[in-house]
């Protein structure tokens, strides 16, 4: 008996080599995610994380609150908006470490950016565009071969910039669409078009596939 707390511990330590064995970090990446307002249904950010051995699709929702849209408007003139918000990914693909997954398991990310205030004096029809450095937060992705070998990455990005573009109607303020990147231009353009195409592809599968 008095070998078993050794036994125990030669246990617990070979486990835990085993997980360090199978969790990859990959740092320093960039992203662009195309936002679109949130409808409560369905998502609306989706785009790429790309760098040294990593080339993924991404897609997901933002929580309820931050940019939200309606008619006439979500928001009204003077209030406050944006901030932190947590972005609930679902779905993704592409490559990682070498290993390109045809789906993966990917976990919610905090995007962090300073809160804004609405303007009060646009007229109707006015459109006006909020531009604030930003941040995602540590991004964590499973992906299983077919041979069910599964990995864990834990994916850390560069600091970016949160572009939002808004529009008062009404006595109302309406978001419009947005992205966020870590590329500066004159890449961004480009880049943000991927992630965009990217998003509009994966909504038309998904709206396909709920035909059927």
């Amino acid at each position: 008996m008095k070998y078993l707390p050794r036994v125990f511990f030669v246990v617990i330590l070979l486990t835990s080599l085993n997980a360090l064995a199978n969790s990859v970090n990959y740092t320093n990446l960039n992203v662009t995610l195309g936002i679109e307002p949130n409808y409560g249904f369905g998502d609306n950010v989706g785009g790429i994380l790309f760098g040294s051995n990593v080339n993924l699709n991404v897609f997901g929702g933002t929580a309820t609150g931050w940019f939200d849209g309606g008619f006439p408007g979500e928001y009204l003139p003077g209030s406050g908006g944006g901030g932190d918000v947590t972005i609930y990914f679902d779905s993704g693909d592409g490559g990682l470490g070498g290993q390109n997954y045809g789906n993966i398991s990917i976990g919610s990310a905090n995007l962090y950016s300073p809160s804004i205030t609405f303007p009060t004096n646009d007229k109707d029809g006015q459109n006006f565009i909020v531009s604030e450095p930003a941040t995602l937060g540590l991004v964590v992705v499973e992906g299983c071969t077919n041979a069910g070998v599964c990995t864990t990455y834990n994916l850390t990005s560069r600091p970016g910039r949160l572009v939002l573009s808004f529009t008062y109607y009404g006595g109302m303020i309406n978001p419009n669409s947005g992205y966020f990147t870590t590329v500066p231009e004159p890449g961004t353009l480009g880049l943000m078009a991927i992630g965009i195409g990217a998003f509009a592809w994966h909504r038309r599968k998904l709206v396909r596939a709920s035909s059927f």
